[in-house]
């Protein structure tokens, strides 16, 4: 992950923007000029949903043992509050 340092310099230059929970969301600017810049490279973008992908499935397969061990709550709580990245 990005460092502090890094995330807090991104802040002070409002290309991210810290939300509750200690999370980050990345300004729409950013985003939309990201993504534009991503279709002119099909295999980057390729990669990039790919790494995205990754993630999320190792993300929820972590969660998992938590729904089969007791502590549903806990893990449907972290796997709401990522929801929609998973759903991207």
């Amino acid at each position: 992950g990005a460092s502090f340092f890094f995330l807090s310099a991104l802040v002070d230059k409002s290309l991210l923007r810290k939300i509750p929970q200690g999370r980050y969301e990345m300004h729409e600017v950013l985003r939309q000029y990201s993504d534009e810049e991503l279709q002119e490279v099909p295999d980057e973008k390729q990669a990039v949903n790919d790494r995205y992908s990754e993630y999320y499935a190792r993300f929820l397969y972590a969660k998992e043992s938590g729904l089969r061990k007791g502590r549903q709550q806990e893990a449907l709580e972290t796997i709401g509050e990522e929801i929609e990245n998973v759903r991207a």
